[in-house]
């Protein structure tokens, strides 16, 4: 059976009823994005362990092949550009703050080899110039000893997203994926603990090429937001 709308009454001056929407129903949403970015490591060594930097001349071979990635201060540079779209699902508890979100998220990403700090051939060759990204993630609010005048929300978050780039070359692998899940409590500033379980390879630095452990990892993170004290939103009392 469908519920009614709610009906507020008009303001003391006057004026039409306002009609609230049902917030009983999952709201759709769907986003598309561009980024544009540039991401690096800082470092400014040579790409490989056998070249070393000269004066006026970049890097020069010093020992001869087969080529090993230069992990410790080796430079890793380039931009990218990316477009994305997002569907997902919103629903609201009866009081009206968010309860659940799903949404799921498909991205394309380009390494062009232009600009200063842009990806080079070589490294090109290596880490490829495109990449597809995908994700699924939940995310769950519920309030615990509601009952009495210490009820406070919790925020359970549940994250499968992975990564393909299919011009890597063997036997780096292709594919990376990553499964989270982590608690945050609004009422404690943002403070959460979560837990993170990876496989394929290190994406992010000189060592992409190295194939990340499998072994689980347990951390604890700081969600900077307003903080929520017993179900209400902290607010700072004004001055006098």
């Amino acid at each position: 059976m469908q519920k009614p709308p709610v009906t507020l009454a008009g303001s003391a001056g006057g004026g039409s009823s306002t009609e609230m929407p049902d917030i009983t129903k999952l709201a759709t949403l769907l986003a598309v994005h561009v980024r544009v970015a540039h991401y690096s490591n800082g470092q400014s060594g040579c790409f490989y362990q056998q070249f070393e930097p000269a004066p006026d001349s970049g890097c020069v071979r010093r020992r001869p092949p087969p080529d090993e990635l230069n992990t410790r201060d080796g430079s890793f540079s380039t931009h990218y550009l990316e477009v994305g779209a997002t569907y997902g699902k919103l629903g609201f508890a009866s009081y009206g703050f968010d309860n659940t979100l799903t949404t799921t998220s498909l991205a394309v990403r380009w390494y062009p080899p232009v600009g200063g700090g842009g990806m080079d051939d070589e490294l090109a060759n290596l880490y490829s110039r495109f990449s597809l990204f995908a994700d699924f993630k939940t995310r769950m609010n519920y309030t615990v000893l509601s009952r009495t005048r210490f009820r406070h929300r919790h925020e359970l978050t549940a994250l499968v997203e992975g990564e393909c780039a299919q011009q890597r070359p063997s036997p780096a692998d292709q594919c990376r994926a990553t499964a989270e899940l982590a608690m945050t409590f609004p009422a404690l500033y943002g403070f959460g603990v979560f837990t993170r379980y990876a496989v394929g390879w290190d994406y992010y630095n000189i060592a992409f090429l190295n194939r990340l452990p499998h072994k689980p990892a347990v951390g604890i993170f700081l969600q900077h937001a307003s903080p929520t004290f017993f179900g209400e939103r902290w607010r700072p009392q004004s001055r006098r």
